[in-house]
Parts: structure tokens; C-alpha cells; sequence
């Protein structure tokens, strides 16, 4: 790959035809591999705003509520289920 930059600059090629060889190569790794970040619904209330509008996206640490902008922990999430889970039980009794 270096070898080939290298090549591209000394016949001429413009820094722009690079970053677009470069641009499509890595599209088609991506492409190939399945790298491209997917974005999943997330079936548990916003812990912030209550609406069900949380979205899990690959490779990210927060979860983020579509509704209040909200980025929100594993961790905040787990607490509030469990929160939730407390509550209903208190309810219930």
C-alpha cells in the first residue's frame, strides 16, 4: 500500500485521486468484512425521559435516546431496570 502512495505521487497523481483510491478501498473492506457499525432499538425505557427511543449502535459505549438526546451507560441501564424491577415488585406486594 505504501509502495503504491509512493508510486502515485511520483507519477503525478494528485492528493485527491489518494484520498478517493483510499476512500473506496476502505468502502470496500468495510463492504466485505461487515465493519460498518450497526444501530439496534434497545426494548427498555429511556431511565431520563421514559419514552421508548433508546438505539444501541456497535462499538459505542452510550446508549443514546433518540427523544432527549441522552447517552446513557450499560451500567445506568442495568440500574434502572433494576430500580424498575424493585418497583413493580413494591407494587405488586
Amino acid at each position: 500500500m505504501l509502495l503504491h502512495i509512493r508510486l502515485g505521487i511520483v507519477a503525478g497523481l494528485g492528493a485527491g485521486a489518494l484520498r478517493d483510491e483510499l476512500h473506496q478501498l476502505m468502502r470496500t473492506i468495510r463492504d466485505l468484512t461487515r465493519l460498518r457499525p450497526q444501530r439496534r432499538p434497545v426494548p427498555q425505557p429511556s431511565p431520563r425521559c421514559d419514552s421508548l427511543t433508546l438505539v444501541e449502535t456497535d462499538h459505542q459505549l452510550y446508549t443514546d435516546c433518540t427523544n432527549c438526546e441522552a447517552m446513557i451507560t450499560r451500567e445506568e441501564l442495568a440500574l434502572a431496570a433494576r430500580i424498575t424491577a424493585a418497583t413493580l415488585d413494591t407494587g405488586a406486594a
